[in-house]
C-alpha cells in the first residue's frame, strides 16, 4: 500500500507539475506598476507610483525584484532619501499557491526612508513587505493593502518605538 501511495504521489506530480512546484510566471524582466499610498506619521496619505523590476529566473522558481516610487514630490523625496529600498534587487519569497502560482509574495530587510515634513521630523521603516499576487497569464497583479503590506517602524525613532507602521496600499499592473 505504501509503495502505491508514493507511485500515484510521484505519477501526480510528473502529470500536473504545478503541484509539485509553484512559480513566480516565466522567465524574464517583468515590470509592475500602480498607483499607490505611503502613508507614516503625516495626517494624509501620500499619493505615489509604484513601479517593481521583477527578474523571474529558473523556470519560474527564483524572482527579485526592484522597487522605485515616483511621482509628487514627497514621493521622489523618500525615493531620493539614503536607505529607501537600498537593499535592492530583493529576493522574492512566494507562498500561498493557487493553479501553480504563489498567491502571496514578500521581501525581506525592505527600508523606507521619510524625509522631514514641515513639523513633522524625518522618520524610517525597515522589515518586510508582503502582498497579494495573482501571477498566473493572464492580468497579473500585485496588491498591497495594510495590514499586510506594512513595514515595521524604524530608525530614526522619534516616539520611542511606539510610532505607525510605513504603510504602501494599491495595486500593481503588470505593464
Amino acid at each position: 500500500m505504501k509503495k502505491f501511495i508514493v507511485t500515484f504521489a510521484t505519477a501526480v506530480a510528473l502529470i500536473n507539475p504545478g503541484v509539485a512546484l509553484a512559480n513566480f510566471g516565466p522567465d524574464g524582466t517583468h515590470v509592475f506598476e500602480g498607483d499607490v499610498d505611503v502613508i507614516k506619521n503625516l495626517p494624509i496619505p501620500t499619493a505615489c507610483t509604484l513601479t517593481v523590476t521583477v527578474v523571474v529566473a529558473g523556470g519560474g522558481t527564483t524572482a527579485t525584484a526592484t522597487p522605485v516610487l515616483s511621482g509628487a514630490t514627497l514621493c521622489n523625496a523618500i525615493q531620493a532619501r539614503a536607505g529607501t529600498f537600498a537593499s535592492a534587487p530583493y529576493t522574492v519569497t512566494g507562498s500561498s499557491v493557487v493553479g501553480g502560482y504563489y498567491t502571496a509574495i514578500s521581501l525581506g530587510g525592505v527600508e523606507i526612508q521619510i524625509p522631514p515634513v514641515a513639523f513633522f521630523p524625518a522618520d524610517g521603516c525597515l522589515g518586510n513587505l508582503a502582498a497579494a499576487a495573482q501571477l498566473s497569464p493572464g492580468s497579473r497583479t500585485i496588491t498591497l493593502t495594510t495590514p499586510t503590506s506594512d513595514v515595521t517602524d524604524g530608525n530614526p525613532d522619534n516616539f520611542g518605538g511606539t510610532e505607525n507602521p510605513c504603510k504602501i496600499e494599491g495595486v500593481l499592473y503588470e505593464i
